[in-house]
């Protein structure tokens, strides 16, 4: 063999040599992760049955949906090594900081509803995001959120916002929540054509005209505010669930073509006449208590309903409700602070008799 030869031969084996170190000889030291916070890796190692040891940066990049709820999470430092991620819930900590979040670009959905967040920037880039829950925190501005096209339901339950111009753009969004928000414009919502749930209870609402393009509708929360005027619900007919308690509600006239209605408050309102409700035979609840309501003939027809609030109303024929063949057994009654005359209260034995649960003022 020539001295070329045996060269060539000696290169290869190395070759060879080095390569079954690799497959097979001792594995090389995984990269290790490391959090700031223990009750972020607790909830990590629990996420990759891992409780004990050193954390594998590698491992954690594969790593998908993460749920760490109610661990006192002050610092999201060390979770950027989760690029995987898809679902990430971190509701209900102390989190302030999300710029940990900034580049984890798989997210589709994030809760972090009950925190300390007041600034969303890191937040900007996420444009695979399709659920945001960010209820409870302290936004002051939403302009960061305006590129998440992809949105579908958004939640900003008690964030303090006032400008919701932002919002005007996510197309896509199908369920939206912005109660207890001071707004002071409404319209941008009016181009949210696809939504099927708004909720805006406590946020100042006087006038609904900005509604009536949303006819996708199927569940609408308006209380608490200050709304009198319902005719722009009417041709919301697709409603299943409408809430308007505690307004200062009269006339309920234009909600008479809403049939398709399920549950229908109206708590605390100034409404005396609900003769218009006649056609919703599909209620299942209906709450008309704290109203100046006498006359609930209309309840005869509504053979469905499971929950009747008439709490402090006037009412005082209860025999609607007996001739109802619907009430029965597990439906229930709020005759609470209603003063029953004598006669009155056979309707509430034969009620009960049929398994009816009957709330009353025993005094009254």
């Amino acid at each position: 063999m020539s001295v070329g030869s045996r060269v060539l031969l000696r290169a290869a084996c190395l070759a060879l040599a080095v390569v079954a170190v690799l497959l097979f000889g001792p594995a090389r030291r995984a990269v290790e992760a490391t959090f700031a916070d223990p009750g972020l890796e607790a909830a990590v190692r629990e996420a990759v049955g891992r409780p004990a040891g050193p954390l594998d940066r590698g491992e954690l990049a594969r790593l998908v949906e993460l749920r760490a709820v109610g661990r006192e999470i002050a610092s999201l430092d060390g979770i950027e090594v989760c690029r995987g991620l898809r679902a990430a819930d971190l509701g209900e900590n102390r989190i302030a900081d999300l710029r940990p979040l900034a580049g984890l670009s798989q997210l589709e959905t994030l809760i972090l509803r009950s925190n300390a967040v007041e600034d969303v920037s890191p937040l900007a880039e996420l444009t695979q995001l399709q659920k945001l829950d960010l209820d409870f925190n302290s936004l002051h501005d939403a302009a960061p959120l305006a590129g998440l096209r992809n949105l579908r339901w958004l939640g900003l339950w008690g964030s303090r916002l006032h400008d919701i111009t932002p919002l005007a753009g996510l197309l896509e969004l199908r369920e939206l929540g912005l109660s207890r928000c001071p707004i002071v414009d409404f319209a941008p919502l009016s181009g949210l054509v696809h939504l099927e749930w708004l909720g805006l209870p406590g946020t100042g609402l006087v006038d609904l005209s900005f509604l009536t393009p949303l006819v996708r509708l199927k569940r609408l929360s308006l209380g608490e505010n200050a709304v009198v005027d319902l005719s722009p619900l009417s041709g919301l007919v697709g409603l299943e669930f409408l809430g308007l308690s505690e307004n200062q509600i009269e006339d309920v006239s234009a909600l008479a073509g809403l049939t398709k209605l399920r549950r229908l408050s109206l708590w605390k309102n100034q409404v005396t006449n609900v003769e218009p409700l006649a056609g919703m035979t599909r209620l299942e609840r209906l709450w008309l208590d704290q109203n100046p309501v006498e006359d609930v003939s209309v309840v005869e027809a509504m053979t469905q309903l499971e929950v009747l609030g008439l709490s402090e109303t006037l009412v005082g024929d209860l025999s609607p409700l007996v001739r109802n063949a619907g009430l029965g057994e597990g439906d229930s009654v709020d005759l609470r602070g209603v003063a029953l005359a004598p006669a009155t209260l056979e309707f509430v034995s034969r009620l009960e008799a049929r398994g009816v649960r009957v709330e009353r003022t025993a005094d009254l």
